[in-house]
């Protein structure tokens, strides 16, 4: 069986929270975690070279913590330039468990759970 790959991109806390419940079905506990290149935190199911390893291993719902928190600490310029359209844009995040920064080519790619970021929402006219 082959894990399902989520990829979520909203502003509202509980999207996130059960973003990473579904993340979490296939390896269900953190064991570590590093930013990635482009800035995101990635969680992972094993202790990794690169990685830092967590104080206690981490279900869904405390990496759904520490992921908010981590969000709330980003510098506006995490998000990148904001959107220029007809619309409104607002601070977001992505999550996902496929694509970069989990496919880094990179050996500890294969213990990554999931990917969070920050990133606009554009909510279109």
């Amino acid at each position: 069986m082959e894990p399902l790959d989520v990829t979520v991109v909203f502003d509202k806390i509980e999207a996130l929270r059960l973003a990473m419940k579904i993340a979490f079905l296939w390896h269900s506990k953190a064991k570590a975690w590093a930013e990635a290149e482009n800035g995101s935190l990635v969680f992972y199911w094993n202790a990794v070279s690169g990685a830092h390893p967590l104080p206690v291993a981490l279900d869904a719902d405390g990496a759904s913590e520490l992921a908010i928190a981590w969000l709330r600490e980003r510098p506006v310029a995490a998000y990148g330039p904001e959107p220029d359209h007809d619309g409104d844009n607002c601070k977001g995040f992505r999550i996902s468990n496929g694509g970069p920064p989990i496919t880094t080519g990179k050996e500890r790619e294969r213990y990554a759970i999931v990917a969070v970021s920050p990133e606009w929402v554009e909510y279109h006219k």
